[in-house]
Order: C-alpha cells, then structure tokens, then sequence
C-alpha cells in the first residue's frame, strides 16, 4: 500500500521555466484525511519543500514543481574567475547557477502516520523556458548531444542544414552553453574548433572537456552544481586569446566553426559557424548578449551609431555663505549658493543596426530577457531595453530592417 508517481514531465533535462506536472495516486484505500505527501530535493539533499496534497475526486493529486524552484535557476554572469562570462579566456565556463538537480518524493498521510519517499524521480532543469502554445511537456532531445543532426547549442537561432551562423568581428566576445553530462544519452567530450580563410581549413584544435580546462568532467553526476550545463568560449575574440599565434599566422581567416564531439571524435551536434565581419564602419559597433529561452546566451551586434546619453536628477538646497562659526565674519567669494545632497544619473545608448531576416527575430527574444548586457569598451554592463524606443523600417532595395532601440544601463553612475 503506497504512493507511485504516475506521471512527469517525462525528461531528464529541461528548461525550468514552465509547468513541470507531476502526478500521484496511490493503492491505499482514500479517507477523509489522507494526503499525499511531497517532497523536494534540491541536490538529492537539501529539502526546500514538503507539501501535503488532498486526492481530487478521481483520487489522484497534480503538483507543478516550477512554482517551487521558480527563482532558484539563474543564467550566469560571471566565469570561473569571477570576471565577465562572455571574455572566458579558458575553453569552457561552469554554470553554477544555471543547472541543478532536483528529487521529487512522494509519500503518505494516513490516520495521523505519515510515510516518507514511497516513489522518488529526478529532473535536472535550466534557467529557461518553452511556451504553453508549445503544449504540457514539449520535447527538449534537439538539444542533446546524441548526433549531428541534433541542434545542441543552447540558442534560439535557427539551425539550418545543422549549420547555426553568427557573423562577429575579430573583437567580439561569445560563449554558447551546452548540455554535456551523459544522463543525456549522449557522450560529450571535447569540442572542436577550426579556423578558415578563403582557400579553406587552416588550423584545428580540440579542447577536452576537463576541469583544467574550466568544465566539470562528464560524467560527474549532475546532482553537482553546473554538472550538466557547460559554456563553450567560441567567440573569436575568446578563441584567438587562447592561441595567440593565430591572428599572425592566420591574418585573413574568414570564419570559425565549433561542434561538439564524442570520445571517439564522431561530432554530435550542429556546426556553430561564426562568420568574420571584416567591415570597417565608422562607428564602434556595440555587442549585445542576452538570456535565451532555452538556457544560453544569443547575440545582437549593432554596427550603427551609437550615442550616449546622460540625463540626472538631484535635489539641492541654498546654504547660508560666510564663515558663522569665526571671530570674524567673511565671504567666499567663490562660494555657490547651491548645494546639492543627492543626485542620481542614468546612462542610456541609442542602438542602430540593419539586420537582416536571419537576425531580426532575434530581437524578440531580446526583448523577452530577464539578463540583457551590452559591451562598451571593455566592460559588459547591464542594462534593460526601453520598449517605447524600438523603431522598425524596412529597406526594400536591401531587403534589411533598420532598427533602433535605446538600452538603459542599470548601474547608477556615480556623481
């Protein structure tokens, strides 16, 4: 006589950020106070909830785990180092944050006898989510590392002949997560990267996935924080930092291509192509990153002007000039009869780009992110993006979209 978990989301590794449906019943004869007990485990140790659940008329009881772990995912910022994610300079970045383990217990309460964890199951989830148009428990296996025709990368860009394309300058920052641990069915272990001019390859270099090179291993249990998600350091910037005989050696490469690989170098996964921007245009072009829906960083680069703008509020007060307190009485003659106490600046950057029909969906998600960061200099700062800013024109001769948009930094500046 028990408690059995009759249904679940269905999968090992998911986006947290929609309904999680767990349903329970039990072969125990229901009485006015029976409650089905839940539990849940974050780390298969840590309990942060218990749960008594009245049986609906069918004797079954329903229970959404994503209104308890709501919170407790978030996309990381910064990299093992603690600086910027998106300048890793090792190969590959964990994800404390963004991937945890979860145990969901069920038991009983009969007749004052409460019995704990009769039927168990666990989920490992990440910091995303997937739309109810999309229906209760949409498939998430295009993301895991099991062949080539498998998507993998963690972005909401599309995938075209298993080819995803990004075009970044030889500046641009970028890292790209990844679903590695073998719960998957799939058995990452390196990622390959190659660099190519227009004659072809030029060089290739494996990076294995390892703790010297910033990833937990594998295989490690993804139970442990980040053992499941990992961040790949594929932007070219990244990339060029780590072997810096490239940009001698290789000054006119074209375009750099990431997979991931298995132990026997069998890729299993899309290609993640960046494509060189080698435009020269008069403005600085501004690199912006952003939290996707399903666990990653996507990337909008705007090449137009960028312009700065400052605006402050304060509050002041007129003091009394002369020296009160003195044997005698004098005037500054330099003195202001305004004084202020606080003041508060904000920073905002009007943002222009064409994009093309590849890219401009991308703006949606964008407009979507909790976690949004735009690159000026060498900081990544971040900031929200003003919805009654957004302007859309379409070029016809070109076939591109003139966008701009203003994105407000959310650090004050301090005065």
């Amino acid at each position: 006589m028990a408690a059995t978990i009759s249904s679940n989301p269905g999968v090992l590794v998911y986006p947290g950020g929609q309904r999680l449906m767990y349903g329970f019943t039990t072969s125990t004869t229901i009485t006015s106070d029976f409650r089905f007990v839940v539990q849940v485990f974050e780390f298969n140790t840590t309990e942060i909830g218990k749960f008594y659940l009245t049986p609906n008329t069918n004797d079954t009881s329903f229970f959404d785990l994503s209104q308890v772990i709501e919170g407790r995912l978030k996309r990381d910022i910064v990299d093992n180092s603690g600086d910027a994610l998106w300048g890793a300079t090792l190969p590959f970045a964990q994800s404390p944050q963004n991937s945890k383990g979860y145990q969901v217990r069920v038991g009983e309460f009969v007749a004052g006898v409460e019995t704990l964890n009769q039927d168990s199951d666990d989920i490992y989830l990440i910091n995303g989510y997937m739309q109810q148009r999309l229906g209760l428990n949409p498939g998430f296996a295009d993301y895991y590392p099991t062949a080539s025709t498998k998507k993998v990368w963690l972005t909401d860009k599309s995938s075209v002949s298993d080819v995803i394309s990004y075009k970044m300058s030889a500046e641009d920052e970028a890292v790209f997560g990844f679903l590695y641990n073998d719960i998957t069915g799939g058995s990452a272990s390196y990622v390959r990267q190659q660099i190519f001019d227009g004659t072809g390859l030029l060089a290739t270099v494996f990076s294995t996935i390892s703790v010297a090179n910033g990833s937990n291993l594998p295989s490690s249990a993804a139970f442990v924080a980040g053992g499941t998600l990992v961040y790949a350091s594929v932007g070219p910037s990244n990339v060029l930092s780590r072997n810096p005989t490239w940009p001698t050696l290789y000054p006119d490469w074209t375009k750099m291509e990431s997979v991931v690989i298995n132990g026997s170098f069998a890729v299993i996964g899309s290609v993640l192509k960046i494509t060189r921007d080698c435009s020269t245009p008069k403005n600085t072009p501004t690199q912006m990153a952003f939290s996707n829906s399903v666990g990653g960083y996507d990337y909008i680069r705007w090449d137009g002007r960028r312009v700065q703008n400052l605006t402050k509020q304060d509050k002041s007060y007129r003091p009394l000039q002369g020296t009160w307190d003195a044997a005698s009485f004098t005037i500054d003659p330099t003195g202001s009869d305004t004084a202020i106490y606080q003041k508060d600046v904000t920073e905002r950057y009007a943002l222009n780009a064409l994009m093309s029909s590849v890219d401009f969906p991308l703006l949606g998600i964008a407009f979507r992110s909790r976690q949004i960061f735009i690159k000026i200099g060498a900081d990544w700062l971040p900031c929200t993006l003003a919805e009654s800013s957004l302007q859309i024109q379409s070029e016809p001769i070109s076939k591109l979209t003139a966008v701009s948009v203003t994105a407000e930094i959310s650090q004050g500046v301090r005065c």
